[in-house]
């Protein structure tokens, strides 16, 4: 394993480590293969911050089961903060997952509109049936992973959490390092943002989770970032810090780590990034997040 590999998987395993508190239950290889499976039904669960019931399954999101409030505080706060001080017509969910801060988004801003961009099929699901049960109008899932080209592309699935299936890197997973079973690739459709923004109309913010694999999907973005310059919230794996931060220096967007108020963005696995001269002046904005966080944290 290369260094850059061992830097990757040690920051995954500190994020997840610190997002699910089942992760040490989940290491037993009986329960994660054998009694997981077999107890993940689908259910309705009410989620803090959203209007609606979201759809999950038992074991994968037991977390959410146990306590409704988000694994991400300070993020869940930043989000809407930035809803109100931007109030964005459309956003964009760039690995939309659960479609958890699609929903959030969507409850804050009753005029917005959402596209949601996941590949993963059980993840769909979940987002599909929330849609269909609540009747959300304002939501279109598109199908695809973002990354630097049109085409397919391979697709690692977390058959345990379903938080950290991606494209494959030809890099250790973290199901793989964690939980030692095999895991199941398929091929999914990918497309470029900047194809999206044909058909679709463009996002004033835009939140990219990829599991490593978001310095494709800037690659994939240079018109948007250049032309649109949405307000950005994206996780960013140690290996692509240097490059798409510096590249967002250039672009005149500030950094701010996403986790939790004016914390240094070095090395923070979630970033904040606004575009200067933009709708949303960071000073303010800190104070509206600073606010948010007392209900998130409860």
């Amino acid at each position: 394993m290369t260094q850059g590999t061992n830097v990757a998987t040690n920051f995954l395993s500190r994020v997840r480590h610190r997002y699910h508190p089942f992760h040490r239950l989940k290491k037993n290889r009986f329960i994660s293969a054998q009694l997981m499976p077999r107890l993940d039904r689908p259910l309705w669960r009410r989620l803090y911050g959203i209007g609606w019931p979201v759809r999950l399954r038992l074991m994968r999101h037991l977390s959410y089961i146990i306590d409704n409030r988000t694994v991400e505080p300070g993020v869940a706060a930043l989000f809407e903060a930035v809803c109100d001080g931007l109030k964005p017509d459309v956003f964009w969910d760039v690995g939309a997952n659960i479609g958890l801060y699609s929903w959030l988004v969507l409850t804050r801003r009753a005029e917005a509109r959402a596209v949601l961009f996941e590949p993963d099929p059980e993840n769909l699901a979940m987002i599909s049936a929330t849609k269909e049960r609540s009747n959300i109008k304002r939501a279109e899932i598109i199908a695809v992973a973002a990354a630097d080209k049109e085409g397919v592309l391979e697709f690692i699935l977390d058959q345990v959490s379903g938080f950290t299936g991606g494209l494959d890197l030809a890099q250790e997973t973290y199901v793989g390092t964690h939980y030692g079973l095999q895991q199941r690739r398929i091929q999914v459709p990918a497309l470029t943002l900047d194809a999206c923004l044909v058909n679709h109309p463009a996002p004033g913010f835009v939140k990219i989770d990829v599991e490593g694999a978001e310095h494709l999907v800037f690659a994939g973005a240079k018109r948007l970032l250049e032309d649109v310059r949405p307000v950005l919230i994206f996780e960013c794996a140690p290996e692509n810090f240097p490059a798409l931060t510096g590249r967002l220096n250039q672009l005149d967007y500030q950094l701010f780590s996403a986790e939790e108020p004016e914390t240094d963005v070095a090395g923070a696995p979630n970033i904040l990034a606004l575009p200067a001269g933009g709708a949303l002046e960071a000073g303010q904005l800190m104070v509206a997040w600073h606010g948010r966080m007392k209900d998130w944290k409860g």
